[in-house]
């Protein structure tokens, strides 16, 4: 598996690569390289925020942790899923008005638009400050996740350390070259290439595997858990990491709050500042309405229970199993867990070392440099950002 796995990685990295240098190539400013010229294509982010929605699950560890809770507490956490329904209503609602206000008062960022609107400093430096909690602590989580998972699927021929590196870099690489338009047109394939997997990983485990799945199979939950229904409204323990409620923790209040703390993804500053570059279109609502509201909410609602029963032993397991039936099918498992991840990592890094060029250097620091100077500083503060991300990733193993 670990050949296979490495050469689709490898063409994934180059893939990008070769999207930045056409991208570098067709700007028609230099600082093109910071906004897209505010028209990026529609498709690119009608699939990409749904994609970013994935990350957010699983209190922002991603599609891997999520399908862990689903194995561990069954339907009740699978239910979280249905705050993509409300991750919808609130896109179509903010990214709308926001890509307005970019257009219509000229206002280049998230941080100008709602300080200006409001007229409050302090707004622009709390969304600065979101820009780099996203860009640095909660990439640096999806990161480790993702390095630990290749640690896993190689054996250890790239351990945990060296894959924080190798992944840092080829995620830094394309954005360096390339800049904000070439990173929203890479990870919008991805998101595509994870939309196709995830689908079709459950088929395939269906298909494949022996034995019986769910709903014939109950899901293998916790001793005491309840694996097809939600354990009441509220309850009460003594306290995290002290009890845990033996029928489960996924009760209506906690997934109203889960659901709402997804909300996060839709108003960090990168993400508004993809809808503030985006191109004039209907993508907003087709992106919101149908595939994050509609077609991903259906995937993890039912389908993810299948693939959270087969993969009660882990994700290796399954992999290894699916590996052995079929070599795509178990590869193709690991690069969508693997892609779940690092399509948010990349997004958020990029986009934060941006909002920054652009609200503090540009702004404030040189308030006269040049277009070049501009791209020049945005490429130093996107490769800093990385190195930052991946110097957290080492400090914090050891």
């Amino acid at each position: 598996m670990t050949s296979l796995l490495l050469s689709i990685l490898v063409l994934l990295a180059l893939y990008g690569v070769y999207i930045a240098a056409i991208a570098a190539r067709g700007e028609a400013h230099p600082s093109d390289f910071l906004d897209g010229a505010q028209a990026l294509p529609g498709w690119a982010a009608m699939f990409l925020l749904p994609a970013l929605a994935v990350s957010g699950l699983a209190s922002g560890s991603g599609l891997e942790a999520q399908l862990a809770l689903v194995t561990r507490f069954g339907l009740q956490a699978s239910h979280l899923a249905v705050g993509f329904v409300l991750v919808a209503m609130a896109a179509l609602l903010a990214w709308n008005r926001m890509w307005y206000v970019a257009r219509v008062a000229r206002l280049s960022t998230p941080g100008e638009a709602l300080g200006q609107f409001y007229g409050s400093v302090t707004l622009r430096v709390v969304m600065l400050g979101l820009a780099v909690l996203f860009a640095l602590p909660f990439s640096a989580n999806l990161l480790s996740s993702a390095a630990l998972l290749l640690d896993k699927a190689t054996n250890g021929l790239l351990p945990r350390a060296a894959g924080v590196w190798v992944l840092a870099i080829s995620l830094a690489i394309p954005a360096i070259i390339g800049g904000w338009r070439a990173t929203i047109m890479t990870l919008a394939m991805q998101a595509v290439l994870l939309a196709l997997l995830l689908p079709g990983s459950i088929v395939l485990a269906e298909i494949l595997l022996a034995g019986q799945g769910f709903p014939s199979v109950p899901i293998p939950v916790q001793e005491g858990g309840l694996w097809d229904g939600l354990p009441g409204v509220t309850q009460y323990s003594a306290g995290i990491g002290k009890d845990m409620p033996a029928t489960g923790i996924f009760t209506t209040v906690a997934l109203s709050s889960s659901t709402i703390g997804l909300l996060g993804i839709v108003f960090s500053p990168a993400t508004l500042y993809l809808g503030q570059t985006a191109a004039p279109g209907r993508s907003f609502g087709v992106s919101s309405v149908w595939l994050g509201a509609g077609l991903l909410t259906g995937i993890f609602v039912l389908g993810a229970p299948m693939l959270a029963t087969r993969m009660a032993a882990g994700p290796m397991a399954l992999a290894t199993q699916l590996y052995a039936a079929e070599p795509l099918a178990g590869v193709g498992l690991v690069v969508m867990l693997l892609a779940g991840g690092l399509l948010a990592v990349s997004f958020f890094v990029t986009g934060g070392a941006i909002i920054v060029t652009r609200e503090l250097v540009v702004r404030y620091l040189f308030p006269d440099l040049p277009e070049r100077g501009q791209r020049f500083s945005a490429r130093v503060a996107i490769g800093f950002a990385f190195f930052l991300l991946r110097r957290r990733n080492i400090n914090r193993h050891l």
